[in-house]
């Protein structure tokens, strides 16, 4: 996958112009916006002639809706696999607990899966470039996702054994030793939860500031936790079939308390729950499901971002063949996500028992066959075959000499950033200020129809303001959203903040995805599309969590929200300077000869618009 053809636009081929176009030819091509709405008189819309490669609806006397007929199996795509894929990442979580496993264990595929999804991605787009084709890839990518979520859900439940959670009892001898009875392994024992029995008076005999029945008196007895000592040298006495030890030390905040003492010790009894975490009540021979559930997990995550990848590189190539909009065909993605999702979540509903867990296997039994619909389409799919990329690794190196790119990296991974904090930790934030669940519902649905409409209009936007531009409004967007929601009292209006979401997602990877193709060398166009979006996507979802979600961790989500404001600022000013700078004293950049015979360096001109011109 590469390069498409030279479109009636003006642009370079190996360092030359192609023939001058006629205008009476550009101007009879018909944009395939399908809600694109132009006006014509009666006249010219009698004298018009049809278009073969369009297909028109006329809604009344002046206007009509001009389709694209090779491009709509592209939108059917996009509508198809952009809407299976809006609620699998929820969905597959909430299964996954479902199957028995632990918050810490899908945690920790979670932070393993951004590496094999950036490699996955590179890989993705490399072999499309190297091969000139990316219908094997996309197949391929679709392919392993569907076997992946097949096998996951025919995958038999991880039994737990033994999952009661133990209690302790302590008690006191004849002689004041504290004791207790348990079939115990260790020596120390975090305990938790006590429920302590003492007489009312007890309380008033309790003047020992350490003494374990001040404490309890206290402490709120469900949500305190000390830890145990045991003698493991047992006593020859068993109650109920349980050796009796003794408890050498008993601590509590850090300070030695006693138990037993001639005040309290026939009137005060207790029993607590003894830490334990889900891991160990797991049967030891089913630990290897928990290997195959990692390694499917890892699976889909990076399958399921490749396709994305590949998909965005399907978009821009056949949209800059057939001279029409990438935005326009994101607008079918996103009109996707908006629609599928909320099916998905009715079919749960529907298919759940009245009383028990909710099944989810309906919704990602849904995905599978719109992934099997969509193989149908991308057959569909007019993609053509180009000539395979060749030099390749020396391509790459002279595209990473060039400090434009390598900013444009940096500049992709602090917004991916940004993005991943907003999407993960927003509605945990949101949470813990109380929000609805209705309004976290409409957060995804009002955010879309924001960007809906200027998804319609991207080609004039980025016409008019410019890639950089809008990479550099996509961090204002971010700074406003933020110190927004630092200082949001009222949750509802988290509604009005989602309208920046027009500069920071919609608009921007419109922009991202049009620059990555302008400055990328012949025959690497897929690769650097495909890395743009791992870094964004997978690598920012790694550096979310170990900058910003680690701030919320410690301090809060306003403090958080704030450090991401004032890492947008930073940045946007740094990136402002870098275009000022760039603009005022270097206005030539570097391209690579494609030609197989040798590389060859050309000096070109690059238009704010993102089109390549002499």
């Amino acid at each position: 996958m590469a390069d498409p053809p030279p479109s009636n636009e003006t642009q370079l081929d190996m360092g030359r112009r192609t023939e001058n176009v006629p205008r009476v030819a550009q101007a009879s091509k018909l944009d395939n916006l399908p809600n694109e709405i132009s006006g014509n008189n009666g006249e010219e819309k009698d004298s018009e002639p049809s278009d073969p490669t369009h297909f028109i609806i006329r809604l009344c006397k002046d206007y009509k809706i001009s389709i694209n007929k090779p491009l709509i199996p592209l939108k059917v795509a996009l509508f198809t696999y952009y809407g299976a894929g809006s609620f699998m990442p929820s969905f597959m979580t909430i299964l996954y607990k479902q199957r028995g496993v632990s918050l810490a264990e899908l945690s920790t595929f979670t932070i393993i899966a951004p590496v094999f999804q950036f490699i996955g991605s590179a890989l993705s787009g490399i072999v499309a470039d190297k091969i000139g084709r990316s219908k094997p890839i996309l197949v391929t990518n679709l392919l392993l996702v569907t076997m992946a979520v097949l096998f996951i859900l025919l995958s038999p439940k991880m039994e737990r054994t033994n999952c009661r959670i133990p209690k302790i009892d302590l008690f006191c001898n004849d002689s004041l030793v504290a004791q207790t009875a348990y079939s115990l392994q260790e020596s120390r024992i975090d305990v938790r939860a006590c429920q302590v029995n003492c007489s009312k008076n007890d309380s008033l005999s309790c003047n020992d500031p350490t003494s374990i029945c001040r404490i309890f008196d206290e402490e709120d007895l469900s949500n305190i936790s000390f830890t145990i000592y045991i003698d493991k040298v047992y006593n020859n006495n068993r109650t109920e079939n349980k050796f009796i030890y003794n408890i050498t030390a008993l601590e509590f905040q850090n300070v030695n308390s006693s138990w037993c003492n001639s005040d309290h010790r026939e009137s005060c009894s207790t029993s607590c729950e003894i830490n334990s975490t889900i891991i160990q009540c797991r049967k030891k021979s089913e630990n290897y499901l928990l290997l195959v559930y990692g390694s499917l997990f890892i699976l889909f995550l990076t399958t399921y971002s490749n396709v994305y990848r590949c998909m965005d590189v399907t978009a821009m190539f056949l949209s800059k063949e057939h001279n029409s909009d990438f935005g326009h065909e994101r607008f079918f993605a996103i009109s996707g996500n908006l629609l599928i999702s909320p099916l998905a979540g009715y079919i749960a509903e529907v298919t759940s028992p009245v009383v028990g867990e909710k099944n989810y296997s309906g919704a990602l039994y849904l995905f599978i066959g719109m992934a099997c619909f969509l193989f149908l389409v991308i057959y569909k799919l007019p993609v053509r075959v180009v000539s395979p990329g060749e030099q390749m690794w020396k391509k790459s190196l002279v595209l990473l000499k060039n400090i434009d790119v390598v900013v444009f990296f940096i500049v992709i991974l602090i917004l991916g950033t940004s993005w991943n904090f907003t999407k993960y930790f927003l509605f945990w934030y949101l949470e813990e200020m109380h929000a609805p669940s209705l309004l976290i519902g409409l957060i995804t649905s009002v955010s879309a129809l924001y960007g809906l409409p200027f998804l319609l209009t991207s080609k004039w936007w980025v016409k008019k303001i410019g890639p950089k531009g809008i990479i550099a409004l996509a961090f204002v967007a971010y700074i406003t959203n933020s110190i927004g929601y630092s200082f949001l009292r009222n949750p509802w209006f988290a509604l009005v903040l989602e309208a920046t979401g027009i500069l920071n997602y919609y608009l921007l990877w419109v922009a991202v995805v049009i620059y990555s193709h302008d400055i990328a060398p012949k025959g690497l166009t897929s690769t650097v599309i495909t890395i743009a979006g791992a870094i964004h996507y997978s690598v920012g979802k790694t550096t979310s969590g170990l900058t910003s979600g680690l701030i919320m961790d410690a301090f809060g989500g306003k403090v958080a929200f704030r450090f991401n404001a004032l890492l947008c600022l930073a940045s946007v000013v740094l990136y402002g300077f870098f275009i000022f700078f760039r603009k005022r004293y270097i206005s030539m950049k570097h391209k690579i000869d494609p030609s197989p015979q040798n590389l060859k360096v050309f000096h070109i001109k690059t238009a704010e618009n993102g089109h390549k011109i002499n």
